[in-house]
């Protein structure tokens, strides 16, 4: 449990996936490689955020060194792409193709392009000589399938997707072309599960909510309920002192000289949206605190609040801190949503902890307050927080 261990330490569009190569090493020239222009390209393209243009820019330098450069071909043809220039990444994998007419990289890249483009027939070549090429490539067995899916002959669409799932069960890519052919030949149930398959595979499905087969499933209960549950938790935004989280609908007021734990000192987990307090950290005074959290409902056996306040608990029973805990489970709202509260003492010199886990399930996913302070004083400050949280009911709740 990602929040339990942060505790314990408390104080569908195009489904076609392009980025599997298969490269036979023995194809390529090893010169290839020590150009100058190819090394720039590699240093450029490990950094964060690869300039594209540029990226370009040198491999066209490398090919102006070497006009037979496969690979250059290749990887400008690739950037290309990223840079919208279609005909340009053709051309490039065309003289790929050329220079090497078994290079199976060119063949699954300029298929897939020209399948994004609607060219079917010529893609199918092309996906096709890519597969001879490389039989256990699952991915352009999945291209290939979602072709024959968008011309229409679903049969041979489900033969390649078997047969994509053989060589790798674990493509997203492939439980989502799936999981389309069966929408589309009426099979909602299947449809259901594979899309969950894609996504425990991960297939960004909240990607391609523009695709034709997911627009009809934009209200559809059950569709949106799975895609909460696969997708990136939305860490909300911070205007001033006011963060807002549209997914949790939750408004939550910063007081004017509380301090926001800023981004470079947040733990590295997705369960933390926003933490604050009274005063910056290593302080020697005592240091009220407010933690707002959440985390995907996905523990077994943990499917309501209760069951995850109990599972917090014995999480801290197992740490080494002194902690009590009232023998209630009390409940509160806040704005209008109804939270499980677990209250507990921590017993740390020189004075006492007093801490509040409110706790609620929302849109399939556990909401966690945690609010701590040590003095009578500071108890009213914390209060006036919980009281200026904006909270209210939602669709699809769960």
């Amino acid at each position: 449990m990602l929040f339990l261990l942060f505790i314990s330490v408390l104080l569908l569009g195009a489904c076609r996936d392009k980025t599997q190569e298969v490269f036979n090493s023995d194809q390529l020239d090893p010169a290839f490689f020590k150009s100058e222009w190819v090394k720039k390209a590699y240093i450029l393209e490990i950094g964060k955020e690869p300039n594209e243009a540029l990226l370009v820019h040198f491999y066209d330098k490398a090919i102006e060194e070497n006009p037979k450069n496969v690979y250059a071909y290749f990887k400008r043809g690739i950037y290309n792409e990223s840079l919208k220039k279609e005909k340009e990444a053709e051309a490039d994998y065309t003289s790929a193709i050329k220079i090497i007419g078994n290079f199976e990289p060119a063949y699954y890249r300029r298929g897939t392009l020209l399948s994004e483009k609607g060219r079917y027939t010529e893609a199918i070549v092309d996906l096709t000589t890519a597969i001879a090429l490389s039989p256990s490539h699952a991915q352009a067995y999945n291209n290939r399938a979602y072709t024959y899916f968008k011309m229409g002959k679903l049969d041979l669409a489900q033969e390649d997707i078997k047969t994509a799932l053989i060589a790798d069960p674990k493509s997203g890519y492939a439980y989502s072309t799936l999981a389309e052919i069966e929408w589309t030949k009426g099979n909602k149930e299947a449809f259901y599960t594979n899309i969950e398959l894609a996504m425990k595979n991960q297939f960004p499905a909240w990607k391609y909510s523009d695709d034709p087969v997911f627009l009809p499933l934009k209200m559809d209960a059950r569709f949106i309920a799975i895609v909460d549950a696969y997708k990136p938790l939305d860490k909300g935004a911070l205007d001033g002192k006011t963060y807002q989280n549209k997914f949790f609908n939750f408004t939550f007021q910063v007081p004017k000289k509380w301090v926001i734990l800023d981004e470079a000192r947040m733990p590295k987990n997705r369960a933390n949206l926003i933490s604050i307090y009274k005063r910056e950290q290593g302080t020697p005074a005592t240091n009220p605190s407010c933690l707002v959290m959440a985390e995907p409902m996905d523990h077994p056996g943990v499917a309501t609040s209760v069951d995850y306040i109990q599972e917090i608990k014995k999480t801290l029973e197992k740490s080494k801190e002194p902690y009590t805990f009232s023998k209630e489970i009390a409940k509160r709202t806040i704005g209008t949503i109804a939270f499980d509260v677990l209250t507990a003492t921590c017993d740390i010199y020189p004075t006492s902890a007093q801490q509040f886990f409110y706790v609620a399930i929302i849109r399939k996913h556990v909401f966690i307050i945690v609010t701590t302070y040590y003095l009578d004083e500071e108890a009213q400050e914390i209060e006036e927080i919980l009281k200026n949280i904006e909270m209210t009911p939602l669709l699809n709740r769960g």
